[in-house]
């Protein structure tokens, strides 16, 4: 059984290495010298959301509040006192009054809004090889990259 798989594993071996020197055979193969990765640059223009709030303290509720309390307060000074000046005073007071109420609601809008970042990146597009063979020195490009002194074949 030993013996089997001894004759076997050498059986597959010198095929194996017979199939390969057989393509080699042809004067159209090379050992790697020289290997340069080709890159190309690109930009890519990502989208992104970004949420944009604004807060509305309604200044304009504030205003009408102002107004509506110099108005009672001028009327309730006039009515308590028929002095002149006495609803201005309390003209000014409504409207400190109404000014001051605390209550003012906020509001808040969101919205979301997309804008643009570029990016950008190399990748690799091809790699120039140089290939010493028979009849001297070659430049090819191949899509795959090489070790140095990797035999290859040459189309």
């Amino acid at each position: 059984m030993k013996n089997l798989i001894f004759i076997l594993t050498i059986f597959i071996s010198i095929n194996s290495t017979l199939s390969h020197a057989s393509n080699l055979r042809n004067n159209n193969w090379g050992v790697v010298i020289n290997v340069k990765p080709i890159s190309q640059s690109s930009t890519y223009n990502k989208p992104r959301l970004k949420t944009v709030c604004y807060e509305n303290n309604n200044f304009n509720q504030r205003t009408a509040n102002m107004i509506i309390g110099g108005l009672v307060g001028s009327v309730i000074g006039n009515q308590i006192s028929n002095k002149d000046g006495a609803g201005t005073i309390g003209a000014v007071f409504g409207s400190l009054i109404g000014a001051d109420r605390a209550h003012y609601q906020t509001t808040s809008n969101c919205y979301e809004e997309t804008f643009y970042t570029t990016e950008h990146y190399k990748t690799i597009s091809h790699y120039k090889i140089k290939v010493r063979t028979k009849n001297g020195y070659r430049m090819i490009t191949s899509p795959h990259s090489y070790n140095i002194h990797d035999i290859i074949p040459l189309n």
